[in-house]
């Protein structure tokens, strides 16, 4: 794939497209701690009340306690370029280059936890049932935009979620236009 990327850089983009979907079912987050012995010094996973504050801590300050809707999007963000001996002017400032779509994906998947509702509701913050995240990650770079773990999105989410992805994809193409035209 990589001298394919080199040399036909949009096709390339294309196929990763195409097979996107492969890519959105693969390994799933283990977020839960567990009590085995993790790998040499370190601790593995989170309990489900650290995860309740994780979640509190970041949707109680946006101020939508009692304005869920039933599809949530959580982004990221990173960057990535091709054949750039300079790729590293690219990355954010803010974060160091550091990628924002992995800790999207693990919060969408704590709020998504029962336990962590339940825990999260006794704190004042009630998350309706039927209300679902999906975290995602931008590149702004090449404003690609890739949504985690879709494949498991409930059924009564979906028309929801294909016209938030048609809508992003709207505004991506937007958002090229208006750079070609500076």
């Amino acid at each position: 794939m990589v001298p394919l990327r080199a040399a036909f850089p949009w096709l390339a983009r294309w196929v990763a497209r195409m097979y996107s979907h492969l890519q959105a079912s693969g390994g799933r987050l283990v977020l839960n701690y567990s009590a085995a012995p993790p790998p040499a010094g370190k601790r593995s996973g989170f309990t489900t009340q650290e995860m309740a504050d994780i979640v509190l801590s970041q949707l109680a300050p946006l101020g939508i306690r009692d304005r869920f809707t039933q599809l949530v999007l959580i982004f990221g963000h990173g960057s990535t370029s091709l054949n750039n001996p300079h790729e590293s002017a690219h990355d954010c400032g803010a974060c160091g280059g550091g990628r924002g779509g992995p800790n999207a994906r693990a919060l969408a998947q704590m709020a998504n936890n029962e336990a962590v509702r339940e825990l999260v509701a006794e704190r004042g913050l009630s998350i309706p049932p039927e209300t679902w995240f999906v975290g995602g990650e931008r590149n702004t770079a090449n404003n690609d935009i890739f949504l985690f773990d879709i494949d498991v999105v409930p059924e009564h989410v979906r028309p929801l979620l294909s016209r938030a992805q048609a809508s992003l994809e709207e505004a991506r193409r937007r958002e090229a236009h208006e750079r070609c035209r500076r």
